[in-house]
C-alpha cells in the first residue's frame, strides 16, 4: 500500500476484555510507536457511542449515524513525542444506561417506541479509540469496538 509509506506511526490498544456492563470500567494500555519525531496536541483516550438508524423515505432506504455518547481523557500533553514508545494505562468508566441520550427529537419511553416504528431499524456500537492529535496533518490513531449490554 502506497500509504505505509508515509505512516508516521501506529498505536497499539490491549483492553483487559471486550464484553461490559453499564457502569464498569474498561482498563487497558495504549502503546504509541512512532516512526520520526513529532510535534503534537496530546494524547487522548475516548470512548464514544454511535446510534446507526435506517429509515424508509420517497428516496429509498436512508441510513444516518449519530454520536450518542462521548467523553474523552488526556492520557499525555502537548509535547514533541520521540521514537520512544509511550505506553498509557486506560481507565474509562462506562456510563449507566440512561446517561446515554436517544438520538435527537425522541423523549420518552412511549415516543421512542412510536419513533422506533416509524423510523426503522436502529443500531448502537461502542468504541473505544487513542488518538496522538497531530496539528495540521493525519493524527495517528486506533479505534476498537467493544460489546456493552
Amino acid at each position: 500500500m502506497v500509504f505505509g509509506l508515509f505512516e508516521k506511526g501506529k498505536i497499539e490498544l490491549v483492553l483487559d476484555k471486550m464484553q461490559f456492563t453499564h457502569g464498569e470500567t474498561i482498563t487497558g494500555t495504549a502503546t504509541v510507536k512512532l516512526n520520526k519525531a513529532i510535534q503534537a496536541r496530546g494524547v487522548f483516550a475516548t470512548l464514544f457511542a454511535e446510534v446507526t438508524s435506517t429509515r424508509m423515505t420517497a428516496n429509498g432506504m436512508q441510513r444516518s449515524t449519530q454520536r450518542a455518547f462521548e467523553f474523552s481523557l488526556p492520557l499525555d500533553g502537548e509535547k514533541e513525542y520521540s521514537t520512544t514508545s509511550y505506553t498509557y494505562p486506560i481507565k474509562l468508566i462506562i456510563p449507566a444506561a440512561n446517561a446515554v441520550k436517544a438520538p435527537e427529537g425522541v423523549m420518552g419511553v412511549a415516543v421512542q417506541a412510536i419513533s422506533f416504528i416509524a423510523a426503522g431499524a436502529q443500531n448502537t456500537k461502542w468504541f473505544v479509540e487513542v488518538k496522538l492529535d497531530i496539528p495540521k496533518g493525519f493524527d495517528v490513531s486506533k479505534k476498537v469496538q467493544i460489546n456493552i449490554g
